[in-house]
Formats: structure tokens, sequence, C-alpha cells
């Protein structure tokens, strides 16, 4: 995914300030007694990843100013993939 109206159109990275989880919405697959591991086997179509990092970056933004102080100005966050 890229933000395209940030400066340098920016793009999604996944590094150190990054994180991937599990909402777990279901309960695990129970395990049977011939598996020897004691794992949690969740359905990944029951279950999301929720993908979060933290930015700080500059957008660009048109404004019109002929009515300013005076006024409210939207600035929208552009993101394609």
């Amino acid at each position: 995914m890229v933000f395209e109206n940030s400066q340098g159109d920016s793009y999604i990275a996944i590094d150190a300030l990054s994180s991937l989880r599990i909402q777990r919405l279901e309960n695990p697959e129970v395990s049977t007694d011939e598996n020897l591991q004691e794992n949690e086997l969740y359905d990944g179509t029951l279950n999301n990843l929720i993908f979060s990092r933290y930015y700080k970056m500059s957008f660009q933004c048109d404004f019109e100013l002929h009515n300013y102080p005076f006024d409210f100005q939207t600035c929208f966050v552009t993101v394609s993939k």
C-alpha cells in the first residue's frame, strides 16, 4: 500500500516498528491423543490477523484560505495498493 499524498509517496513498511497479531474470535482446534505437541491451532478463516505500525509523516493538502481563520478545512490521507 502507498500513502499517495505523503511527501515522497511513502510505502507501508514491515520493520521493527510494525507488529502482526492474531485476534482470536474462535476457540482453537482440540488436539488428538496422537498429537504429542501441545499446540493450539486456530482456523485462519475464523480469526483475524491485525497488522499495525506507527507512522509519522507529512501530507500534502490543498487548502482554500479565502475564509481563513473562519472556516473548516479537511485533509485526507490517500491510500492505494
